[in-house]
């Protein structure tokens, strides 16, 4: 007896601190700019924008000569804008405009990050391209990769972008969470959500989910079942081979034609 409630006080422990410090366990963040597009030769601006709850966000306007479009890019729970340089060469090389835009906290921008500061930070880069770059809706594609899925399907439902590109999205995060802590109630205390399988049946507009098949960090089939909730039009590109965070750079070609194909089809 005195083994089991010596048991259960340790496990009732270990639960209330994950729940008081889940938000550790879900950003990453990384003070420090390791590149920036100049190192792949590419022009670029410094962009700072004013949160409305006082923040101030740092990201780079990547211009393409093309001008095809303006993508918005929203980037996962780790690293920081700097970390998806792959993302910068691939959308410049097609033509596209890009805003990268670092969450409250990620990088050089202040404050702490959460799910409704993120989304606050999302919106705030969509009223600079509509505000101060002059964008319509329809000049925008709105792309989200790992967690910035869940911000980018959020965005989409408020502000509706001429299309939508989820990576390596999760259907919520606790669908991601729960498999990786078994032994704790996830779904009973999480805060954080990013419900993105809540919000794809009720978005109208095209849509490309790209997943790659040996991703361990986000099931392959998360993108699967994104994919089967989303309206038409959607497709869906598979890369074949890397990690969660490697696949876009070692599916660099599978990749942009992927991209290549869903701009063509949308614009």
């Amino acid at each position: 007896m005195l083994y089991i409630a010596s048991a259960t006080v340790v496990y009732s422990i270990i639960v209330a601190l994950v729940y008081r410090f889940q938000r550790r366990l879900v950003y990453f963040p990384r003070p420090h700019i390791v590149q920036t597009p100049a190192m792949l030769g590419l022009p670029y601006e410094d962009i700072w924008l004013d949160t409305p709850d006082g923040e101030r966000l740092h990201g780079w306007y990547v211009p393409a000569p093309a001008n095809r479009t303006t993508v918005l890019f929203l980037h996962g729970n780790g690293g920081n804008i700097s970390s998806h340089m792959d993302a910068v060469a691939a959308f410049h090389a097609l033509g596209c405009n890009a805003l990268y835009i670092d969450y409250r906290g990620y990088g050089q921008s202040t404050g702490t990050p959460y799910e409704q500061g993120l989304y606050t930070d999302a919106a705030t880069a969509w009223h600079y391209l509509t505000g101060t770059r002059g964008l319509t809706a329809n000049n925008i594609i709105i792309v989200g990769r790992s967690l910035g899925g869940g911000v980018a399907s959020w965005l989409a439902l408020e502000y509706q972008p001429r299309a939508l590109i989820l990576q390596a999205t999760f259907t919520a995060l606790v669908d991601v969470a729960a498999p990786r802590y078994p032994l704790l109630p996830v779904r009973w205390f999480i805060n954080e959500h990013f419900p993105t399988s809540k919000r794809l049946p009720q978005l109208q507009m095209p849509l490309l989910i790209v997943h790659p098949l040996e991703d361990r960090s986000v099931p392959f089939i998360n993108g699967l079942h994104l994919y089967a909730l989303a309206n038409e039009p959607r497709w869906f590109v598979e890369l074949p081979r890397g990690t969660h965070r490697s696949a876009f750079v070692l599916c660099d070609e599978e990749h942009r034609a992927g991209l290549r194909a869903f701009l063509d089809r949308v614009l």
